[in-house]
Order: structure tokens, then C-alpha cells, then sequence
């Protein structure tokens, strides 16, 4: 380069035993990427698919646009199919009408809809029926259908490794996680927010807008996880799933952040799917909740967790059951949870009824005959005084209610836990069973590289004792994403523990170079903050040839690697042959191979610096070069010094460059030539006419004008060309 940097080696005889195995390339094809298509009734899949010409089907919209793309509807498009594209679109703008060939509406690509109107047809019944097949599909903002619909993650009678369905507009009968009818080998995920159902009463018991983190009649092989929250409405929302033969093996998982609706339920609806459930709500509005099934017994643990939001009649840790009669309100059946149910309360809650006689909170199903092993739990202080003291006060146990439900026993129901701190563990305490304790302690993985690389370093870990109730601890930290002493601490209530670990900061290979002045070389160079070197550290960088090396990471314990300390500093160098690069705070260093043989001035490098602090080494991540690479890369800088030809003439000696001959595109098109047989050597891009023709550093070119032009790709003094012919879209199609 321009200015010689202080710092070599020479260990050409090492290279030349080492070096064996020759580089293989890969040849790709001219690619074209179109971001955003336009498809209209009035179209012709013959058109080039933009605004003013676009195409006539959304199967040619979807097989011609980008992975990532947008398709955008001009006006009124059928859709009369859907083939698989193995792309993640967006479909936005007009309608799709699914309603005139379609008796429902099968989805094969990762797709979000977003400002549209979807047109169906619910032919002989009252809804019309969408299938996302396992596929990642969103209904975003803005959309509409033009009658009632039933939609489901996965597929009809058809298995689907999994789910990811995310509705944020739209009025929907039913929503389902799941599929109709069959297999879901591992999770369904339902999301439910944004405006959902906006239209609707959702006080209305009569009501039919029905949402399922599960499917119906289908088996779910994982859990059936569902998010409802937001501005959402629903009459009722079940974390698991719908109808008689639905299975789910790993339980429902409902989270509820907001919405409204009459009644939640965390599991299923007139199917005991074998598993039991865990219901979080945090916030919305809702009539009553239920922590079980509805209609039916079920098998497994129940863990309702209700600790924000406002419930504006009562809650039922575990299942419904209906009652017949005005006055006598005798139960018709005895449903219940076989496992255990526990109920938490939290102090964010919100509860209310129209009388004290309509208002309570039951550990337990509506009606079980205490068969029941049930727990209620207050999060908090806060929480349990309210219950006994305030807001929560639940006077309707002493009326009505509580000749139909058994009243809580402190004694043998109601936990309210306390914490205390001691060294590195967190014990927790029942303040009504001294026997109830367990702990939970913070531990430092030794084993982790304590060494900053840009990202969060995360070596603690938390263990519970077997007796743990309530949420378990999570770890946070404080000042682990850079250099210096860092903290990691569990908490609970206002009991908290806290571990410190130092983290160093490690080299960063900047890149490789060639060393100009004799003898020449390829040098790379590191930088390290200044503060680790004030520490009495050590540093150097490990070179090696990756034939030798092979897909081993290069440490001190590879033998065949050459350890090249560091003596001197290039930094006052840096500061003036790179002013714009240099860093204030950092000290620079080098390691430089010379006398390279020429047979191996292709074959590459793998270098990595390294920190030796406190008996460990702290390493940088690894670079690869070559001699050749790098000296392409600097011919492509402008530099011009004849030992840059040579390394690479002769790393390409035999070797043939290879350019598509000839392509013709439309003006505004733009493709990407790919180069080959050039053993990874960057190349200097050209255009002969850039009024025709505009090209890129990395081979990209551009048609701004009807003619021709020639693109020149040159490494060294290799050169290959291709012919780029421009026409105009008007002219040829019109």
C-alpha cells in the first residue's frame, strides 16, 4: 500500500509444504429480482408485470416477484388456485375474488394481506372457509371479506409440520391455531389483535365468533399456543381446541394481553383434547374466565394466571358446567380437572359484578363435588390484601354462590409467598405453610468465553428447587455487551442476588493487505482497545493455511499453526496512511507472510488474533485471504503497483473467466452478472456506453437507454465481456 506498516514474518518454506488443495468454484446464472409486481384484470401475463403493464393472474404475480416481494392488485383479480412458490410475500391493494371458482381458499406461500378486500363466496352455508396449510400468513391492516369466515392455520384433512396464522383485521365466525380435520405434527401459534371482529357484541351470549389456539377435530402433536390481545374482539376465546376426536400432547398455552370478550377459556371446547393448560392474562376485558374446558372434564394441570385486565363477573380456575332451572340452578353434569389447578391472582386485576351475589373467584370447576386438588395464589402482597381487605373482597361467598361452591380455606388452600436473599440464592417461603420453601440459585458457566465480540455475553444460569412455585426466575444483566466488569442477578419481590464477571476485550482482524515494499507480503492486521493492553497482557496472531487446517477453528492447540507474536506497534502507521479508519482508543498491530511461493499465491489464509490474559486465550473471530484476493481488491481500489498484477496473473495462470455473452433487457431493468472462474478475486466493472448501460462495483448493471453497450469485467489483466442490448418496452409492445 501507500505506506509501509512496521511488523513481518517470513515462513515461505511452511507454505510450500502445506499448500495441496485447490479452490472450487460455483457457477450461477444470470439473475433478475423484481421487488414489487402489479397484476389487474385487464392485464396479460405476457406484460413485464409493472404498474402500466401489468400482469393478468396472481399465480404469474407470485412466481415473478422476489422472495420478499409485493404483489400489489389493481383492481378486481380471481383467484382461481393456488401453487406453491416457496416465497414469503405481501399481497396488497384491490380485491381478490375467491368467490367465483373457489369453494374455499387453500394458501401455499408465506404471505401477509394488507389494505384489501378478499371476495368469497360461502355458497350454501353461512361462512366461507381459508386454509394457511402450515404456511406463515398474516391478515394486516386494512382488510376486509365479503362475507363471514372461518379460517384456519393449518389445512383440511391434511398434515402440516406446523402453524404461524397472525389476524389483525377482518370479522371472523371462528379463528383456529389448528387445522379441520387433520394433523399438526408440532405447534400451532394464533395470534389475535389489531381491529379483529370490531363489529361485533361481544357481551352477546349468543353470540358466534369463536377463536381456538387449536384446530377442530384435528391432532396437534406440540402445544397450541395463541396470543389474544390489542383492540381484538371475540365472544369466546379458547387456548386449545374444537369438537369431538381433537387431541393436542403438549397442552394449550394462552396469553392475553387485551381485547374483549365474554368468556376466556385456557382449554378446549366440547373435547377433552388429553392435555391440561396454562392461561396468562395481563390485561382486556372479559365477562368470566375459565382456567379448564367447556362442556367436558379435563385431563391434566390447570395453571391460570390472572394478573392484570378486568373481569366484570367471576373466574373459575377450572372447568364449565351449565345449570338448568331459574331458581333452583341445578347442575346438569360434574366436569372437573383431573390434575391439579391453580389459580394465581395478581394485583393488576380488576374485579366487579353487578351484585356482590354475581361476583366471585373459585380455585376450582363450576361444579365438581371437591374433586378437585386446587391452590389459589397471590403474586403479590398487594394482591392477597386486596383480596382480603379490598377491591377483591369477595362477599358473595357468603351467598348464594357459596351454597353451590365450597369457600376458600386459608389453611388449605391460599399461598402468599415471601422472598429472602443470602449469598446466591433466593429462598421462597409460604407465610401460611413454613414447611413450603424452596430456593433458587444464581450460577457463573465457567466454561463461557467471557470475551466481548459486539454481542450480549449470557453465562449465568438459574436453578430451581423442586418445590418452586409461581413464575420461575429469569436472569438479567448489567454491562455485558462491552468490556469490563459485568453483572448478572435473579430477583424476587424485593429479594434480589447478583454474581460480577469480567469481560476483555479480544483482537478484531481488520482484513488482509499486501505489503508493497520488498520483501512483499500478505500482511494482516489487528486492532485491540487500548485499555487491555495497560492490563500486562500478551498478543499476537495464529496463521495457518485452510488446507492444513481444515474445519477445525484455529487455536493454540492446533500444532501445524504459526504463532506470530506481537513486538511492535503499526499504530502511529495507521494514524497516517489511514486517517479515516483509525480509531481512537485502539492499538494496532500486524503479521505479514512474505516469500509466498507463486504456485500458491491463490491458496488462503485463515489468521486470527488472540489475547493471553489470566492462564486463557481470548481469540477474534477468523479471516481467510489470499494473496491474490487481496491484491484484486486493491487493483479495485485504484492502486496499480505492478506486484498486484503479477500475484494475481498468476494466481488465474490456466484459469478462464466467464461472463454471460449476450442479454437484453427492457430500460429500468437491472440485473446482476455473475463472474466465474475467478478463484473468489474481486473484478473491475466497466460500462462502453454508460448512457446505454450503468454498472455497479460488484457487477450490477442498469438499462437507462435504448441501444448497446459492452460490460467489462478485468482481475488483473484478465478481462471478459458481455453485450447488453436495451430496448424500449412501448416500442416493442405497443
Amino acid at each position: 500500500m501507500k505506506k509501509k506498516i512496521i511488523g513481518l514474518l517470513s515462513f515461505g518454506t511452511m507454505l510450500a509444504s502445506c499448500f495441496a488443495v485447490g479452490l472450487t468454484m460455483h457457477t450461477t446464472n444470470v439473475t433478475a429480482e423484481t421487488t414489487t409486481v402489479y397484476v389487474s384484470a385487464n392485464g396479460s401475463d405476457e406484460n413485464a408485470g409493472t404498474s402500466a403493464a401489468p400482469y393478468a393472474t396472481l399465480d404469474k404475480a407470485l412466481s415473478a416477484v422476489a422472495d420478499g416481494g409485493t404483489v400489489t392488485v389493481k383492481d378486481i383479480v380471481a383467484i382461481n388456485g393456488w401453487a406453491a412458490h416457496n416465497k414469503t410475500v405481501t399481497i396488497t391493494g384491490g380485491t381478490l375474488d375467491a368467490a367465483t371458482s373457489l369453494d374455499a381458499l387453500y394458501i401455499n406461500d408465506n404471505v401477509t394481506f394488507e389494505n384489501m378486500t378478499i371476495s368469497v363466496d360461502p355458497y350454501e352455508t353461512a361462512y366461507y372457509k381459508i386454509y394457511a396449510n402450515g404456511y406463515k400468513v398474516t391478515v394486516g391492516e386494512g382488510v376486509t371479506f365479503s362475507a363471514l369466515v372461518d379460517i384456519y392455520g393449518g389445512g383440511y384433512n391434511a398434515t402440516v409440520a406446523s402453524t404461524e396464522l397472525t389476524l389483525l383485521s377482518g370479522t371472523y365466525r371462528r379463528a383456529f391455531g389448528g387445522g379441520r380435520g387433520g394433523k399438526v405434527t408440532g405447534d400451532t401459534h394464533l395470534y389475535v389483535g389489531g381491529n379483529v371482529n370490531s363489529g361485533i357484541d361481544e357481551t352477546d351470549h349468543d353470540g358466534i365468533y369463536y377463536v381456538y389456539g387449536g384446530g377442530q377435530q384435528d391432532a396437534i402433536g406440540g402445544n397450541a399456543n395463541i396470543t389474544f390481545g390489542e383492540n381484538a374482539k371475540a365472544t369466546y376465546v379458547f387456548g386449545g381446541s374444537y369438537n369431538s376426536g381433537a387431541t393436542l400432547a403438549g397442552g394449550a398455552q394462552l396469553t392475553v394481553t387485551g381485547g374483549k370478550a365474554m368468556s376466556i377459556y385456557g382449554g378446549n371446547c366440547v373435547v377433552d383434547s388429553g392435555s391440561g393448560s396454562t392461561t396468562v392474562i395481563t390485561g382486556g376485558t372479559f365477562e368470566q374466565v375459565f382456567g379448564g374446558n367447556s362442556y367436558v372434564g379435563m385431563t391434566g394441570d390447570v395453571d391460570l394466571r390472572v394478573l392484570g385486565g378486568t373481569v366484570t363477573r367471576r373466574i373459575y380456575a377450572g372447568c364449565y358446567n351449565d345449570t338448568e332451572g331459574l331458581f333452583t340452578l341445578s347442575f346438569q353434569t360434574n366436569y372437573h380437572v383431573s390434575g391439579k389447578v391453580c389459580l394465581t391472582l395478581g394485583s393488576g386485576v380488576t374485579l366487579y359484578g353487578s351484585s356482590d351475589l354475581d361476583r366471585g373467584v373459585y380455585a376450582r370447576s363450576r361444579y365438581n363435588q371437591d374433586l378437585e386438588d386446587t391452590e389459589l395464589i397471590f403474586a403479590d402482597e398487594t394482591a392477597y390484601d386486596n383480596y382480603v381487605n379490598g377491591t377483591l373482597k369477595l362477599t358473595a361467598q357468603d351467598g348464594t354462590m357459596k351454597n353451590l361452591m365450597s369457600g376458600l380455606s386459608v389453611a388449605d388452600e391460599i399461598h402468599y409467598y415471601t422472598y429472602s436473599a443470602s449469598d446466591n440464592t433466593i429462598t421462597q417461603t409460604c407465610a401460611y405453610h413454613t414447611d413450603l420453601a424452596a430456593t433458587a440459585t444464581l450460577s457463573l458457566d465457567k466454561s463461557v468465553s467471557l470475551q466481548y465480540n459486539g454481542a450480549e455475553i449470557e453465562p449465568a444460569t438459574v436453578t430451581h428447587g423442586a418445590d418452586w412455585e409461581y413464575d420461575r426466575l429469569s436472569v438479567s444483566y448489567a454491562n455485558n455487551v462491552k468490556i469490563g466488569t459485568a453483572t448478572a442477578s435473579i430477583a424476587a419481590g424485593a429479594a434480589v442476588v447478583s454474581q460480577t464477571f469480567a469481560i476483555i476485550d479480544v483482537p478484531v482482524v481488520l482484513g488482509g493487505s499486501v505489503r508493497l515494499s520488498a520483501p512483499s507480503g500478505l500482511r494482516f492486521q489487528s486492532k485491540l482497545a487500548s485499555e487491555v493492553i495497560e492490563t500486562g497482557a500478551t498478543f499476537g496472531t495464529l496463521i495457518i493455511p485452510k488446507e492444513v487446517l481444515g474445519e477445525s477453528a484455529l487455536t493454540h492447540e492446533i500444532s501445524a499453526a504459526t504463532d506470530i507474536k506481537q513486538t511492535k506497534w503499526a499504530t502511529e502507521s495507521v494514524k497516517q496512511a489511514h486517517p479515516e479508519t483509525y480509531e481512537e482508543g485502539y492499538e494496532y498491530f500486524n503479521a505479514v507472510l512474505t516469500d509466498i511461493p507463486s504456485g500458491h499465491y491463490d491458496k488462503v489464509i485463515v489468521a486470527r488474533s488472540y489475547v493471553y490474559a489470566n492462564g486463557q486465550y481470548y481469540y477474534s473471530d477468523a479471516m481467510e485471504r489470499s494473496i491474490a484476493q487481496v491484491s484484486a481488491y486493491a487493483l479495485k481500489d485504484g492502486y496499480t503497483n505492478e506486484i498486484l498484477y503479477t500475484y494475481v496473473d498468476k494466481a488465474l495462470e490456466g484459469e478462464t473467466l466467464v461472463l454471460q455473452g449476450q442479454t437484453t433487457l427492457y430500460e429500468g431493468e437491472s440485473y446482476q452478472l455473475t463472474l466465474t472462474g475467478n478463484k473468489g478475486c474481486v473484478a473491475v466493472w466497466s460500462s462502453s456506453n454508460e448512457n446505454i448501460v450503468t454498472v455497479d462495483k460488484n457487477g450490477r448493471f442498469t438499462a437507462v437507454g435504448v441501444g448497446k453497450s459492452t460490460v467489462t469485467a478485468k482481475i488483473g489483466n484478465k478481462s471478459v465481456q458481455c453485450e447488453i442490448i436495451v430496448k424500449s418496452f412501448w416500442t416493442d409492445n405497443f
